[in-house]
C-alpha cells in the first residue's frame, strides 16, 4: 500500500499538514524514501550501492490536533551510537535521547515558520547518518 492510499484510508484530521511535512521532507535529499511504516509515513535514506535503508524520520500521527516528525536512527536505539548533534538556534528539538528528537508542528502556517529551520534540521541529520553519503557509514 502506498503512503498516499494508506492516509487516504485513515482519514486524518491533520491530512494537510502532513502532506507539507511529506512534501519538505522529501525535498530535502534525493536518496530518500518514503513507505508506510510503524502505521505512519516514513523516511530513509537509500543507499544506492546496497538498496538498504536506513530509517530516521517518522510522523507520529497523534494525537490529532498536531502531527510530529520523529527524528531518529533506526527502531531501536544503537548501543555506541554517538550523540547526534544537530544546531537548533530556534529550539524545534525536543530530544528523546542521545539519537532521537521530535519536532511538533500544529497547522500549516506553523509549518511554514518553522520550515527552513526545519530544512537544517533535517539536512544536519541526514548527514550525520551518512557521512559519507552511504547510510550506517
Amino acid at each position: 500500500m502506498s503512503v498516499d492510499e494508506f492516509l487516504d484510508d485513515l482519514a486524518h484530521p491533520r491530512r494537510a499538514e502532513i502532506d507539507a511535512l511529506r512534501a519538505v521532507i522529501r525535498s530535502t535529499d534525493a536518496r530518500l524514501t518514503e513507505s508506510v511504516k510503524w502505521n505512519a509515513p516514513n523516511f530513509a535514506l537509500a543507499d544506492v550501492d546496497t538498496g538498504a535503508a536506513a530509517d530516521f524520520a517518522t510522523l507520529n500521527l497523534r494525537p490529532p490536533t498536531q502531527v510530529r516528525v520523529v527524528l531518529h536512527t533506526g527502531a531501536k536505539v544503537r548501543p555506541g551510537h554517538p550523540e547526534l548533534v544537530v544546531d537548533d538556534p530556534e529550539g524545534l528539538l525536543r530530544w528523546l535521547g542521545k539519537d532521537r528528537a521530535i519536532v511538533t508542528f500544529t497547522d500549516l502556517d506553523d509549518i511554514e515558520a518553522k520550515r527552513p529551520a526545519f530544512e537544517a534540521i533535517l539536512r544536519a541529520w541526514i548527514a550525520q547518518l551518512a557521512p559519507d553519503g552511504r547510510p550506517g557509514h
